[in-house]
Parts: structure tokens; sequence; C-alpha cells
């Protein structure tokens, strides 16, 4: 049976799509219940995050979302961890998720813009965190290091000099926030 086909066709609902499902996953077989029932990883994910059938069946035949829902920009699910995102009532779409490491360092660069952190604490953070990131060889995309690594080693020279530029960091942690975040999408494409 291809659960999906059959509630997309309107042969089925979507609550009996659901008894489908879970009386399939009770069955004492081999086979999963996604595998009988032809739902593919992807799929099975989405409904997993909160989807409702009839939302991945839509996705599966007539297109999955090809946009971030927080911020526009293009997305492949195919190509980048996605997690489902219920819009409204009716609506579902798919969000971008970051990379732990990257997050970690949109978030800090943010928080520093944002006026929720010193300069000086930012320095210090990010420091010790790129001490650690290196001892524990923590893996970042190539395109990544290209931006991150400059910036941390002229706040690296900054800070043993004792000639900390606050404008000068604000102004380049603008930028580099911005690279990571482009960067990041263009993976995604």
């Amino acid at each position: 049976m291809d659960l999906l086909k059959e509630l997309y066709e309107g042969r089925i609902s979507d609550d009996e799509a659901s008894d489908i499902f879970c009386d399939t996953n009770e069955m004492d077989t081999d086979e999963s219940a996604e595998s009988l029932l032809g739902i593919d990883n992807d799929e099975f994910s989405a409904y997993a995050q909160g989807a409702p059938w009839s939302v991945v069946a839509k996705w599966r035949y007539e297109g999955w979302p090809d946009t971030c829902s927080e911020t526009g920009l293009p997305i492949d699910h195919k190509k980048i961890h996605c997690l489902v995102k219920q819009i409204n009532e009716n609506t579902y779409g798919l969000v971008k998720l970051w990379t732990p490491q990257i997050s970690f360092h949109i978030g800090l660069l943010s928080d520093l813009l944002n006026g929720k952190i010193a300069c000086s604490t930012y320095v210090s953070v990010l420091l010790h965190v790129c001490y650690l990131d290196d001892k524990s060889n923590t893996v970042y995309e190539e395109d990544e290091l290209n931006i991150l690594n400059p910036f941390v080693q002229k706040l690296a020279d900054a800070y043993d000099e004792k000639s900390i530029d606050e404008k000068d960091i604000l102004s380049q942690a603008a930028q580099v926030l911005d690279e990571l975040k482009k960067t990041s999408f263009k993976r995604a494409l």
C-alpha cells in the first residue's frame, strides 16, 4: 500500500492514514511500517516532527517547500537539515537547522550586535570556544573557516596586545555574521 498516494487521491482521510500507520507499526514483522506503506525517510521525519500525513502527501506530490519559513531564503530539504514548522492552523513549512557550531557563532555575534553581551565578553568567549574547538577537532565547513579564521585571528592579536577597538569589532562582527548566514544558505541550494 502507498499510504500517501491513497491520502492524496482522497481514498482515505488524514485520521484513517494515522490509524493505518499505527496499526501497521504494531504488526509483528521484520519490515518497518514506513517501508510497508511506501513512506521514505524524509516523509516519515516530517510526520514525526508534527506535519499531518495530508501535508506530507501534498509535499510529495506537489513539491516540498523550497524556502525557509523564517527567513524566506531558498532551501533544499535533501541537502540541509530542516525542521517542520507549523505556520498557522493548516499550513506547515520548513526551517533551516543551523549546524551547532555555526548556530553558536551566529547567536554570539547577534548578541554582541544587539548589545546583549559586552565586547570584551564576546572576545573572551569566542577565543575560549575556538581553543576548545581546536582541541576537540570540531569540524567546520571550509567556507565557514575562511570567514571565521581571519576574524578570530585579528581578535586574538588585539586581545594579546590589549588593543581591542570596540567599534572596529562591532563593524567586523556584523560583516562576519552576514557572511556566515549567506554561506550557510548558499550551501543549502
